[in-house]
């Protein structure tokens, strides 16, 4: 579909109210709300913000699972010109704390329980607290609907919209400021190679401290017209069962939750008719995962972006082979600007490996408060070095090797990471894998490979010759370990430095 342009993210919503005001707009169990209930929702929402004092340019932040009424003040809050931060009741007391007394929010909303509230009461130092019973209770009658809505009108593109704070898994998170014009751009790019009509319906598990759910799903089904429907947290078997419950027409996650869902015992008999697209971003998915998909749903698609570049900037095409789907990030949409080059600027050909850098109005803004995290992220002629390494294919296809604080160096070599994990996960014992550096009195660097199995046994040795057979001797990883799981990040990708820190005390053999 080709869905209307806009600058702000809250003109989607006065759009589709007025054109579509009975579809549904936000769905979770009873709670459901139409684009004019969602319209009139989030105006009142609005109101009792800036009855609290929540002004042009602050930070909002709201401890929440993703629910409707996260996205009601997620919109409310942009809609004022204020900055929405997104907070995880699965976070540690520890990163909450950093990541308030960092941003330092006028106000911590804490929505759905009493658990998150008496959490937001522990974690909010001296930012004063309301709960949503709390927040309701603040009067919306209409007395400050003029000055919301001068407010509302004064946003533009380039006003900052939502602070989502980085993974960190070199330091500690560095909050990205993401703008409106960042939303509007990739998620209309996104409705539009991956919808095909308005009114469509996809699922949201992912935490709203990720922008996978403020933007891959909220905002996206809202540029497009079409209906999120909210899970509070992820589980395989009732998430399969929500795909008929919900009539979803598509499903956008990360290849760890499809990995999960596909080894679940409902997974046969999962009603997956009606799905139209089955598409994942933050990983690769593996060969056998991407075969299953194939034979489930028959149109599946990958793609790439991160949390600077708001929403994805590389899709696969339509007709792309299993191999191109499971090895690759594929091609660069043709609205986005994007560079392969190697250490000293040289655009890296096919075969080689380079960074992957990107421009446009659609990136972040800035790292909050750090002029010079911001001035080290961007090149002298204005590209976003994203730290990713990539291979560029004959075809224009990109393959993901790994970031470049992941690669390893061993004896004066190079391995990068998914490589290795990509020919790991090749064996059929293997679920999934995960490689990062161990250190080596005489390589400097060796790998070291966490092993999740899929039930059958395997042994290390046996792993060390399928994978001679298929890399240089020097990237077969020197110890394997064999794990129930393996970590994951909010953002659902492997916590690497997690594995490291624990790699030592973990039995290997």
């Amino acid at each position: 579909m080709n869905p209307p342009a806009f600058e702000k993210i809250h003109d989607y919503l006065d759009h589709w109210a007025l054109e579509s005001p009975g579809r549904e707009a936000v769905v979770m169990d009873s709670n459901r709300l139409t684009y004019a209930q969602l319209a009139s929702d989030v105006e009142a929402q609005a109101e009792r913000l800036w009855a609290l004092g929540v002004r042009p340019g602050d930070r909002v932040a709201v401890l929440s699972p993703p629910c409707p009424e996260f996205f009601v003040t997620l919109l409310a809050v942009v809609s004022l010109g204020a900055i929405f931060q997104g907070l995880s009741p699965k976070s540690s007391k520890r990163e909450l704390t950093y990541q308030i007394e960092d941003a330092e929010p006028v106000v911590l909303v804490a929505l759905r329980d009493e658990a998150n509230a008496q959490l937001a009461s522990e974690v909010a130092g001296s930012v004063p607290v309301r709960s949503g019973p709390d927040l309701k209770a603040v009067p919306a009658t209409g007395r400050h609907r003029t000055v919301v809505r001068l407010a509302s009108a004064a946003v533009v593109g380039a006003t900052p919209a939502v602070l989502v704070y980085t993974s960190g898994t070199t330091g500690d998170p560095k909050g990205a400021v993401l703008p409106h014009r960042g939303f509007t751009t990739c998620c209309a790019v996104q409705a539009r190679r991956w919808l095909i009509a308005e009114g469509m319906r996809m699922p949201c598990v992912e935490p709203i401290n990720h922008v996978a759910a403020i933007g891959d799903a909220s905002i996206s089904m809202l540029v497009g017209g079409g209906t999120t429907v909210y899970q509070e947290q992820f589980e395989a078997d009732s998430l399969l069962a929500l795909m008929a419950e919900e009539e979803i027409d598509i499903w956008y996650t990360d290849p760890a939750v499809l990995g999960l869902c596909s080894r679940s015992p409902r997974w046969g008999e999962a009603q997956l008719e009606r799905l139209t697209r089955i598409c994942w971003s933050g990983g690769r998915a593996s060969l056998p995962l991407v075969r299953e998909l194939d034979e489930r749903v028959g149109l599946r698609g990958t793609s790439w972006g991160m949390t600077e570049t708001v929403g994805s900037l590389t899709y696969t095409d339509d007709a792309a082979s299993d191999e191109v789907l499971a090895a690759t990030i594929g091609r660069f949409d043709d609205g986005y600007s994007g560079r392969v080059v190697d250490e000293e600027g040289i655009e890296a050909r096919p075969g080689g490996v380079g960074e992957l850098q990107v421009r446009g109005l659609h990136l972040l803004t800035s790292y909050w408060r750090r002029p010079e995290a911001t001035a080290e992220a961007f090149t002298a002629d204005g590209w976003f070095r994203t730290g990713d390494l990539v291979m560029p294919w004959d075809d224009g296809n990109l393959e993901l090797v790994g970031r470049r604080s992941e690669m390893i160096r061993s004896g004066g070599e190079s391995i990068y990471p998914r490589e290795v994990e990509q020919a790991m996960e090749e064996h059929p014992a293997v679920a999934a894998a995960a490689l990062v550096s161990q250190p080596d009195e005489i390589w400097g660097e060796v790998g070291h490979a966490f092993v999740l199995s899929d039930g059958r046994p395997v042994e290390a040795e046996e792993l060390r010759e399928f994978l001679r057979e298929r890399l240089a001797r020097f990237k077969v990883p020197k110890e394997f370990t064999f794990v129930a799981e393996l970590p994951l990040l909010a953002s659902g990708k492997v916590d690497r430095r997690g594995l490291r820190a624990v790699g030592a005390d973990v039995e290997t053999r």
